[in-house]
């Protein structure tokens, strides 16, 4: 029963997703464009920026960051945790987040890319150098602009000095769905062998801005969950 309860928490959002990305492409022909339409609540779509689309953002204040489209079929992104200092770090980690077009044909997108993050600080494996951790991934985005799905695969890693890389693998099913012109609903559902994140927000868009308002719950099997609001904001140069 534990089993089959798993399987279906998994095929809802998929179901769901493929069923909304095939909604007429006619409703709310006037929707704006999405000002960051390359990445869902947390994560990254199978779409990439074209060349010269920038884009600045952050996860409510905390994590500040910038996309830009800097080639064709290449997007790269770089952004600073500031909650690490409220949490005692003595130094300030850097995100660098590279993504590259692997397909691109009418509905549908691929590609792959990391968040990859660089700190410099004390931590029980190493004294004052560089650590390195992030989070690997394939994506896969169905539909239009309107309503589509995204499946993807995800691989958590880390690395220190003298030791070996580690992580762990993640699927990640995904829908947004058009409400209106310029409201949205997206759901983001990361799902591991160890636990898993689960994501949902109201998507609004005006013009060159974007932001979400929505709430998060991350799950660890056998040590239970926890649930936090989630705030995004975008806005297009």
């Amino acid at each position: 029963m534990e089993r089959f309860a798993r399987v279906r928490v998994f095929t809802a959002p998929l179901v769901v997703g493929l069923s909304l990305a095939a909604w007429p492409a006619s409703a709310h022909a006037q929707t704006p464009a999405d000002p960051a339409a390359t990445q869902l609540v947390f994560t990254q779509t199978g779409r990439v920026l074209p060349v010269g689309d920038i884009y600045a953002g952050g996860y409510g204040p905390l994590v500040p960051f910038i996309q830009a489209g800097v080639a064709p079929g290449v997007q790269l992104g770089v952004g600073v945790p500031l909650f690490v200092l409220a949490l005692g770090g003595q130094s300030l980690p850097i995100i660098v987040a590279p993504k590259v077009q692997l397909f691109a044909k009418g509905s549908v997108s691929i590609a792959a890319g990391t968040l990859h993050v660089f700190s410099r600080d004390r931590t029980p494996f190493c004294d004052g150098c560089v650590e390195s951790f992030g989070l690997a991934y394939v994506s896969g985005t169905y539909g239009s602009a309107k309503n589509s799905v995204t499946i993807g695969l995800q691989r958590a890693y880390a690395i220190a000095p003298g030791r070996h890389a580690s992580g762990a693998s993640m699927i990640n099913v995904s829908v947004e769905h058009s409400l209106s012109r310029t409201r949205a609903f997206i759901t983001e559902n990361n799902f591991g062998a160890g636990g898993g994140m689960n994501s949902a927000a109201l998507r609004f868009r005006r013009g060159r801005l974007r932001f979400d308002l929505g709430g998060m719950l991350l799950w660890i099997h056998g040590a239970g969950a926890v649930a936090a609001p989630t705030i995004n904001v975008a806005w297009r140069f």
